[in-house]
């Protein structure tokens, strides 16, 4: 049985005296954002030239309203063209939606590896540093990466609890198209009934499948293991320690909400006194300096606690040698 009470204790020291552990969390939410806003910046500027010649014309439709009569802030003429204009671009629009989403799964598989990698040291040496983040980053991201997609498409396969709903409604969609308002209540209210409980069902599936699967990106990193091993290795562990595991995610969860939770509350209540809307900024600042780098700190440290004695010592005397 794993002292989660210490595993938690000495994380926290630990932690406080490497407060750099949160800057590839804050690295990877300021590349993502200038990423994201670059891809589709260019991606509006090829496929919509004249999108923002139509936008120069907003404040120009309310520069000189008519007296008494208010005038709205877009006429319907130019929102039809704006729409048109993103209509007949959809496809270049959908292609950088599709390339942003992989890059920013790269871009995060590298410092989620990077923290991890900060962590491990952090752990096992008592300090950690920069380039601790770019030599795990560098190493494990794939891995992270392809470890991450295989517990992705596990979780998926619970979509099989909403093909009830489906089947049900299939053979009514003929009748339903031309005149909805024909179908039976009673129909619908089953379709609805059986959608319900298939979501429920899928939602609980997901819970389980990333509380078995949590340790993966853990044995990834840690145990430098490839994607399908580290998915094994941490499958392994669960089973071995599933009270422990469970336990440490449900305290884990609880405190990072409560956390989080405190946060917006104090942002909110600074925006009613001041009025300066820093709520949002302080949510994101406490999740980037503390809930973040907190936890990857508190799961390294428990999945440390779950390897062999003599793994761990391995790991250590290597480092020490190879200057990691």
């Amino acid at each position: 049985m794993v002292e989660i009470g210490k595993v938690l204790g000495e994380g926290f020291d630990i932690w406080k005296r490497n407060l750099n552990i949160c800057l590839p969390f804050v690295f990877s939410m300021l590349l993502s954002f200038i990423f994201v806003i670059f891809t589709f910046g260019a991606a509006l500027l090829v496929a919509t030239p004249s999108l923002f010649r139509l936008l120069e014309k907003l404040p120009q439709e309310s520069q000189f309203p008519q007296a008494h009569t208010p005038t709205p802030p877009c006429r319907p003429e130019v929102a039809s063209q704006i729409i048109s204009e993103f209509a007949r671009n959809w496809v270049i629009l959908l292609v950088a939606g599709i390339i942003s989403a992989i890059i920013l799964l790269f871009i995060n598989a590298y410092f989620v590896a990077g923290a991890i990698g900060m962590a491990k040291e952090a752990h096992l040496k008592g300090k950690t540093s920069l380039s601790d983040m770019i030599y795990y980053g560098s190493k494990k991201f794939l891995s992270l990466l392809g470890a991450d997609i295989i517990v992705g498409l596990i979780a998926l396969l619970g979509l099989i609890f909403l093909i009830p709903s489906i089947v049900f409604i299939l053979p009514y969609l003929p009748y339903i198209t031309p005149s909805p308002d024909a179908v039976p209540r009673e129909l619908m209210l089953t379709f609805f009934a059986l959608l319900l409980i298939g979501i429920v069902l899928f939602a609980i599936y997901a819970l389980i499948i990333s509380i078995v699967f949590a340790l993966t990106r853990y044995a990834v990193v840690i145990e430098d293991l490839r994607a399908v091993e580290g998915v094994k290795t941490a499958f392994k562990r669960f089973l071995e320690h599933k009270l422990d595991v469970f336990l440490m995610w449900l305290i884990v969860t609880i405190i990072g909400v409560g956390i989080s939770f405190a946060a917006d509350l104090f942002g909110n209540l600074i925006n009613l006194l001041s009025g300066v809307p820093v709520g949002s900024l302080i949510g994101i600042i406490v999740s980037l300096v503390v809930v973040q780098p907190l936890t990857v700190v508190w799961w390294s440290g428990f999945y440390l606690r779950l390897m062999p004695t003599t793994q761990t010592t391995t790991q250590t005397t290597q480092g020490e040698f190879s200057g990691e």
